[in-house]
Order: C-alpha cells, then sequence, then structure tokens
C-alpha cells in the first residue's frame, strides 16, 4: 500500500477511496496527532499577542476619533438643520421638519439624508447650504471609510 509523502504524510492512504478500512483511518488520526501540535507549536504566540495589543493600544484613539467625529456630526447637522429652518422653510417642511431630538423619526432622517445624498441642496442657491451638505456627505463618506477600515483591521488582527 503507498502512502501520501510530505505535507500530505497525515492523510489517509493513496488507494483507500471509500474509507472502508477503519485501521488506516487510525493510522492516518495518529498521524495527523503530530502534525497538529508540531503546527501549533511553529505559531508565533508573540506575534499574535502584540498584533491584539498593538490593536487595543490604538483603542482610546479610535474612541476619540469616533467621539469627536459623533459631535462633529451632529453640530453640522443642527446648523444645516438651523439654516433651512431660517432661510429655506419650503424645504425644511418638506423634509419633515426635522431637528436632532424631539422630531428626529426615521422618516425625517431618511429624508435629509436623500437631500444631502442626491444633491438636492444645490436647488437652493445658498452657499452655506451648498458647504455644509457637501461637507456632511464627504464627512459621512469618510467616517463610513474609517468604521469599516476599524472593522476589517479587528478581523484581520484578531485573526493573527
Amino acid at each position: 500500500m503507498a502512502y501520501n509523502q510530505g505535507a500530505a504524510a497525515n492523510r489517509r492512504p493513496a488507494e483507500q477511496a471509500d474509507g472502508a478500512d477503519n485501521l488506516s483511518a487510525v493510522v492516518a488520526a495518529d498521524r495527523a496527532f503530530p502534525a497538529v501540535v508540531a503546527e501549533l507549536g511553529s505559531l508565533d504566540v508573540v506575534a499574535m499577542i502584540a498584533a491584539q495589543d498593538t490593536f487595543r493600544g490604538f483603542a482610546p484613539v479610535i474612541f476619540l476619533v469616533f467621539l469627536i467625529s459623533f459631535i462633529v456630526s451632529y453640530a453640522m447637522m443642527a446648523q444645516l438643520h438651523r439654516v433651512l429652518r431660517e432661510r429655506h422653510p419650503a424645504i425644511y417642511d418638506s423634509l419633515g421638519q426635522p431637528t436632532l431630538f424631539w422630531n428626529n423619526s426615521m422618516k425625517n432622517s431618511f429624508a435629509v439624508l436623500g437631500f444631502i445624498l442626491s444633491g438636492r441642496f444645490r436647488e437652493t442657491h445658498d452657499a452655506e447650504v451648498i458647504r455644509l451638505c457637501r461637507f456632511i456627505r464627504a464627512f459621512n463618506y469618510a467616517y463610513l471609510a474609517f468604521f469599516v477600515a476599524v472593522v476589517v483591521a479587528g478581523f484581520v488582527l484578531s485573526a493573527r
């Protein structure tokens, strides 16, 4: 009976295709255990811990970035709501008279988000509204990119 050589030494013999020979399965299992132990011994545990500690070291920085992003986002949205309410009451009413807390429903939030992302803010011909909406749109895209990068980095570093 010929056996596989090299990296596949812990697999089933080459002639055995149906798995009927229990002795061969036991022999394969006996070969697999030392191979797994050898592989575990070759893992760089120090590098794994260092990678996780590195990510944990950035946790306060990441928290501060998200906190500052939250504050900036709310400040810009409050400014946009105020400008729309004072200078463009028809648009403000069409968006459902949104506020940050009291009249902040999903319907209003999606209406404002659609107003910003679709570019309808350009129809106001108001330089401040256009500037605010462009900033909010770019800021939201940057926030989303940063969030995805943090999640991906978390998965990559935790998998090491």
